[in-house]
């Protein structure tokens, strides 16, 4: 990716080398082609923070689950220990006179 973007940053200093050097307002077709190469480099550029991005937000899906998870297994745990605790409680209590 980061190599890609290098490219088309070369292949754009080239092109306005080429358009500041040897380009005459006549030539309208070597303009359009130039125009072209630059949108797709922009096109490129764009697929690739888009890829960058999705992965980014792939890598935050994944980490949410497994926090939910966490934090669904403390939550069971917690539930379990409540409910222990009071049978404990329902036990002492029903030995002893309060």
């Amino acid at each position: 990716k980061q190599k890609q973007y290098k490219l088309c940053k070369k292949k754009k200093t080239i092109e306005n080398e080429i358009l500041k050097n040897h380009l005459t307002p006549d030539s309208d077709d070597d303009v359009d082609q130039v125009d072209l190469s630059r949108g797709r480099c922009v096109t490129n550029e764009i697929e690739s923070s888009i890829h960058t991005n999705s992965n980014i937000l792939k890598g935050i899906n994944n980490k949410f689950n497994e926090f939910t998870q966490q934090l669904t297994l403390n939550s069971s745990k917690f539930d379990q220990q409540m409910n222990h605790l009071n049978t404990k409680i329902d036990r002492m209590t029903s030995t002893t006179d309060i």
